[in-house]
């Protein structure tokens, strides 16, 4: 056999099985798919599924009917323990978890794996918001007397209102809430005026007003607080304190900020004043 064609031989194997290796690792690697990136992103989500749905109880029964398929054995039932947590620490909590998932590779993902590591910074975001506490959560509502409307305050000053009660929690609104519009006055003068919720906004540490319908010279630091025409919110609770204020364009009524008494990032506990509006509260 001539040297050349034995070289030949012994060359197309080695090229094929080279191909062959190349073309599988591209494949495993590949900023377009990658199997082994998939199987990560997997294991990180059935652990973290596993986790949430552990958490409660009543998490466990309202999510799975057979916990055993999933290999998690059903808890004692109990009714559990409820606590705010510390902000601090729980902005750590959240930054890990931000960690973790931007360590995969997105484009390394499947279609399905894209949406659902999509759907996880989204929830993520969200988590973060300053307005995330703009809904609490006052366990066992019923129990304790709590109805819908009841005003709810904190530090002095006012939160928002009981907005849903369930058969063991009730829903609080915040005053900070996009949709939460109150109407306030000053605490001086009594001036009337709204004070409208933004996200945006208390991520500064304020709150805006507007139609305040006066004459007078309202200054820095005026108190502001519910107003006696309100349908719902108890006259006299205090909301904050004027920082600015300026004329509006129709030169009849004024505009500004002001700063809440309430530290809605870090709050630890909230009170329920148990007495309606409706009810003849003033």
């Amino acid at each position: 056999m001539k040297p050349a064609s034995l070289h030949r031989r012994i060359l197309f194997p080695l090229l094929l099985c080279g191909g062959l290796l190349f073309a599988l690792l591209f494949w495993y690697f590949s900023p377009f798919f990658s199997p082994g990136e998939n199987r990560r992103f997997s294991a990180y989500v059935e652990e973290r599924f596993h986790s949430e749905v552990t958490s409660s109880a009543i998490t466990l029964h309202y999510t799975l009917a057979d916990p055993a398929s999933r290999g998690i054995a059903p808890g004692t039932a109990s009714f559990g323990t409820v606590s705010i947590p510390d902000r601090t620490s729980y902005d750590a909590l959240l930054q890990s978890v931000k960690t973790t998932l931007t360590s995969f590779h997105r484009n390394r993902l499947s279609a399905e794996n894209q949406i659902t590591l999509d759907l996880l910074l989204y929830e993520l975001d969200c988590e973060k918001m300053p307005g995330s506490t703009s809904l609490l959560a006052e366990p066992l509502g019923p129990s304790l007397g709590i109805q819908k409307d009841m005003n709810v305050i904190a530090d002095g000053g006012l939160v928002g209102l009981v907005e849903e009660v369930s058969s063991n929690s009730a829903t609080v609104r915040s005053i900070i809430d996009d949709s939460s519009s109150v109407s306030a006055m000053t605490a001086s003068t009594s001036d009337t005026c709204i004070v409208s919720g933004d996200l945006r906004l208390i991520s500064d540490g304020k709150l805006a007003f507007s139609q305040l319908n006066t004459t007078d010279t309202v200054a820095e630091g005026e108190k502001i607080v519910t107003s006696n025409i309100s349908d719902k919110y108890l006259r006299g609770i205090l909301i904050g304190y004027v920082s600015e204020i300026t004329e509006d364009s129709n030169h009849l009524t004024k505009k500004g900020y002001i700063i809440p008494v309430v530290d809605f990032q870090h709050i630890q506990e909230v009170l329920v004043i148990k007495e309606l509006k409706q009810q003849g509260g003033e």
